[in-house]
């Protein structure tokens, strides 16, 4: 990107009056320290605390092992406006028509079917373990309810995964390629990652918001809690709780996994809180998640641009986020169709 192109975006984001000449940040850690200063402050304090570096050092060291081709001074900044949708880190109650709630949890990452329907994930184990039908927002209506389901078991044959979608019914919940945690703040979500050992991860769950840590392996056999089942993840250390689970694990503005759980310390804290050492799992989007969705699931995200017509994704999908929208009528949804811009 030119510096008068970048000059451009900054400008358009708000982040200078009118008229108001503008320095080209000429440096990768100048964009970082720009982009940084977006980031809500319970994760920038997360960052400080968990990992003991600064938020743009954070964005730098996601980005650098992310293995991403591109130059990030190529990837627009986009201004963390207030969304009046569904997005990750939201807590759920999880419910069904006889017993009404069951269970609480965490929406994952927003994602769309090959139509282009809004499909959020989260954990498998939220439905499985509750017999759950619907995911119903703590602050708002019903979601949608649970269509796949996996938590099986390794050692039975299964594939050792733990996630869930959810077929989102509410027609006025608009999806956001984004992060929340429980005070507002937002994080966009520009792409999706692959965990690599020693990657800065942070987590916004509805129990114990932002918390971050380092991936320590990239695949791992787990037995999960109570069930004794054995499920293949990533491990990494930032804390989670309960009812955290499914939450969004990102690296910078990165999709990196579904939380999975954790270990609890004393007392239901965080064990870094008594001088211990966090330890968690999650499913990997890249490896476990995607792979079992071929050309039928999609992480949303800021930069997503499926036919390649130079629009993303998140504009081209129909204002009912249950709907398709097909604008020539030839069978593809608009966001998969380069002849509809």
């Amino acid at each position: 990107m030119s510096g008068r192109r970048l000059a451009a975006v900054v400008c358009a984001l708000a982040l200078c009056p009118l008229g108001t000449a503008v320095a080209s940040p000429s440096t990768v850690d100048t964009l970082f320290s720009l982009q940084a200063k977006e980031l809500p402050a319970d994760l920038i304090d997360a960052v400080r605390r968990d990992l003991g570096i600064d938020a743009p050092t954070y964005l730098e060291q996601a980005w650098r092992a992310s293995g991403r081709a591109e130059s990030p001074l190529e990837r627009p900044l986009r201004a963390l406006l207030p969304s009046r949708g569904v997005a990750g880190g939201m807590g759920v109650r999880l419910t069904t028509a006889a017993r009404g709630q069951v269970g609480l949890c965490t929406l994952g990452f927003l994602a769309v079917d090959d139509l282009g329907r809004s499909t959020p994930v989260t954990a498998g184990h939220c439905a499985a373990l509750t017999d759950a039908e619907n995911a119903v927002l703590e602050r708002g209506g019903v979601v949608g309810r649970f269509d796949t389901v996996r938590f099986d078991d390794l050692r039975s044959g299964g594939s050792g995964d733990d996630y869930a979608t959810v077929r989102l019914t509410n027609p006025w919940l608009r999806p956001a390629a984004e992060v929340i945690d429980q005070r507002g703040g937002r994080v966009p979500v520009d792409g999706v990652a692959a965990p690599v050992e020693g990657m800065p991860v942070c987590k916004s769950g509805r129990t114990t918001g932002w918390t971050c840590g380092r991936v320590r392996k990239q695949r791992v056999h787990a037995v999960s809690g109570t069930t004794g089942r054995r499920i293949e993840a990533f491990a990494h250390t930032a804390c989670s709780g309960v009812g955290d689970s499914g939450a969004p694990v990102l690296s910078g503005t990165l999709a990196v996994g579904i939380l999975q759980g954790g270990t609890e310390g004393p007392g239901g804290r965080c064990r870094a809180d008594s001088g211990g050492e966090d330890s968690a799992v999650a499913e990997s989007l890249v490896h476990d998640v995607l792979p079992d969705f071929p050309g039928t699931l999609f992480v949303l995200t800021t930069t997503g641009d499926q036919d390649r017509d130079g629009k993303p994704d998140v504009d081209e999908l129909a204002a009912d986020p249950t709907a398709v929208r097909d604008d020539n009528g030839n069978g593809v949804a608009a966001f998969r169709d380069p002849a509809e811009r």
